[in-house]
């Protein structure tokens, strides 16, 4: 609902404040806006404005998802499935940069509707308790290819994110040639 001009202005923007009062002038933004009121004992910055986001998203993608024809819910599942991704990765991060590490971003609220232990992959100690956290999920054939011979180990980061970002668009393909045709699937493909 934003236009490309609403980019540009928050895009001079130069304090999540400045932000979150530009935001507050767009009705389909205002709500979440409405809840980050920031006083002497709630600070307001990068992560809880993104909290709030992601929250509005959410509410957004929830009932939006009622009126979703049956036959397109596999497709319309993709915010799940970037969520669970960007917690993989979040999860490896931490697990290379050891116990001591604290800068995580909060995970994204889709997870609720995702196939992976939320709970399991933030409270992971190792690579196998991420690869158990991750189970029923379409990354977990990519998960396992990449675990280390040595259980000690983890694997290349950059590495793995490409490849999660290769299941990711190797699912929607496989969706779309199954599910869709003519100019429908041509639009979804390009």
């Amino acid at each position: 609902r934003l236009r490309f001009a609403d980019f540009e202005r928050l895009g001079r923007c130069t304090s999540e404040q400045e932000v979150l009062d530009a935001l507050r002038q767009f009705p389909a933004w205002s709500v979440a806006m409405a809840e980050l009121e920031p006083s002497a004992d709630a600070y307001v910055g990068r992560v809880e404005l993104e909290n709030a986001l992601s929250g509005e998203t959410l509410r957004e993608y929830q009932a939006l998802m009622h009126y979703i024809p049956q036959g397109d819910r596999q497709l319309m599942q993709f915010p799940v499935l970037l969520a669970e991704r960007d917690a993989i990765l979040r999860a490896l991060r931490r697990l290379k940069a050891g116990p001591d590490y604290h800068g995580m971003p909060h995970p994204s609220r889709f997870l609720n509707r995702s196939r992976i232990d939320a709970q399991a992959i933030e409270l992971c100690r190792d690579y196998t308790g991420l690869l158990s956290a991750c189970a029923g999920s379409i990354y977990a054939p990519v998960l396992t290819h990449l675990q280390p011979e040595d259980g000690t180990k983890l694997p290349d980061y950059m590495m793995t994110e490409s490849l999660l970002r290769t299941a990711y668009f190797t699912n929607v393909y496989r969706i779309v040639h199954r599910r869709y045709s003519g100019e429908t699937k041509a639009l979804l493909l390009r």
